[in-house]
């Protein structure tokens, strides 16, 4: 094989395997301005595992709270499978600086020895706060914060 035909190939294979994520039906989060673009932002960046940039766009109370290390290490235990998609299928505001997202994460779970299984999907209440006209995402888990108590939103299902 040539060197332009492998270089081909490769440049395929990538543009595949980045074209299996998408988010879809995005319109309700369009009237809260700045919000949609860091749920995209956020949600891409989960799919590829981009854990260090996923940090910065947790809540600011967050970030003070927990070390980048410990974020890494509870994401990286939490996100064995491969994202696929992210659909919305609505939005609450609670105030104009806090809103619930519910959405559904499409996912291939992986066994341990890294062969996916079958593919998979859970609703979840996606919690979004408004610091200085910036969107963040707000992790609640009580293993990672049992300060917070039990009232995650992360792994929740919305029919709840």
């Amino acid at each position: 094989m040539s060197r332009a035909a492998g270089l081909m190939a490769v440049m395929l294979l990538v543009a595949c395997s980045l074209s299996h994520f998408a988010i879809r039906n995005t319109d309700p989060l369009a009237e809260r301005k700045g919000l949609l673009e860091s749920f995209n932002r956020y949600w891409s960046m989960r799919a590829k595992k981009d854990l260090k940039h996923c940090f910065l766009l947790e809540a600011p109370y967050f970030q003070e709270m927990v070390s980048p290390s410990h974020y890494r290490l509870y994401m990286g235990l939490s996100s064995k499978a491969k994202l696929q998609e992210v659909s919305v299928l609505g939005m609450e505001c609670e105030r104009p600086f806090l809103c619930y997202v519910r959405c559904r994460l499409t996912f291939t779970p992986k066994n341990s020895s890294g062969a996916s299984w079958h593919e998979d999907t859970r609703d979840l209440r996606d919690c979004w706060v408004r610091v200085n006209g910036t969107w963040y995402h707000v992790l609640r888990n009580p293993l990672l914060l049992p300060q917070f108590g039990g009232g995650g939103t992360m792994g929740i299902t919305a029919n709840r």
